[in-house]
Order: C-alpha cells, then structure tokens, then sequence
C-alpha cells in the first residue's frame, strides 16, 4: 500500500515472477519490444556485473535514476520483484556518487532531470570507470524522433517510453542477464 498523500492510500497488485531456466531470446530486438511497447534497443546490451542470483538466475545490480521519488521506488519494486538489487537515485548528483561504491550493470535513467539532464548524465556516466560497461536505458514520457536520435547520440543502450510495461521489463531483462 503506498500513502502518496495524506489520506489517500493505493494498493498495486503486483504479478508473482517464475521463471523455470533461463529464457531465450529469438533475437535481442524481437525480446526487447515483444509486448509491444513504445521504445527502441540501440547497440547490444552490456550489462555482465550480477549478484548472487534466486533459483540459479542472474540478479543484476540495478541504479535507477529518477527525479519523481515514486516513480523511481515503484521502478524499484518491480526490479527487486524480479531478484534484483536495487539503489535509487533522485539528481545526476546523487547518481554519479552511488555508482562508486554499488557499481551498476544496468542503470535506468530519467531524460528530464533538474540541472544535469540524462542525456549529459548518460555521457558522465560512460566516461567513468565504474559504468563505462553498464547498460544505460533512458526511461522518458519523450517519444518524438528527435528524442530516440539524441539517447543514441548520448549512449543510451535502450529507448524505453513511460510508463513502461512490465512485459516490456520482463522481456528486457533476460537479454540483461546473459
């Protein structure tokens, strides 16, 4: 149950994840938008720094960057819902500093962030050490051409409009993991 404001509360049902092995892509951009969703892969994914998996999967070290403190907890639920481990990140600040120390393989990245936008955040964060491998995935509500052609111009791996399907994650994230 979330309390977003003072007297109204919401209940999300959430589906239980099983998964019997690992799953197989027909090919990486068949997978990436099976559901259907609005979004586009650019150049193969890179994501290879896991944690210790649930039931032999892979569990990814997952950065999700996103100014709207629910949308980014909610992100978290549905990634830890899978077996992943999570950290949030509110500014390109906090961002930066995190991937120090928890050293992400995938990193979920609001376009429309103050200050530091996630274009520029996304180019910071393929400079450095600690990401330069990471799979970068902007998550945006921009879905023109001209924001598809400036994710890939920054490095973005993934184009993905909100809000994002959890078919569209759950078809993603196997790539990911392999």
């Amino acid at each position: 149950m979330v309390n977003s404001v003072p007297g109204i509360y919401w209940t999300i049902p959430l589906p239980k994840v099983k998964r019997n092995g690992p799953v197989r892509a027909r090919s990486s951009e068949d997978r990436a938008l099976a559901s259907g969703a609005r979004g586009r892969r650019f150049d193969s994914c890179r994501a290879r720094q896991t944690v210790s998996g649930v039931a032999g999967e892979m569990a990814l070290k997952i950065l999700i960057v996103d100014d709207n403190e629910a949308s980014a907890q909610t992100m978290g639920w549905m990634m830890e819902m899978f077996g992943h481990e999570i950290r949030t990140a509110h500014s390109a600040e906090q961002a930066m500093d995190r991937v120090k120390d928890f050293r992400p393989a995938v990193i979920f990245l609001d376009i429309g962030l103050p200050g530091m936008n996630g274009y520029d955040l996304c180019r910071a964060l393929k400079a450095m050490p600690e990401t330069k491998n990471a799979t970068l995935i902007a998550q945006t509500g921009w879905a023109e051409e001209e924001n598809y052609r400036l994710s890939k111009e920054a490095g973005f791996d993934h184009h993905l409009v909100k809000p994002v399907d959890i078919k569209t994650l759950q078809n993603i994230l196997p790539l990911l993991e392999n």
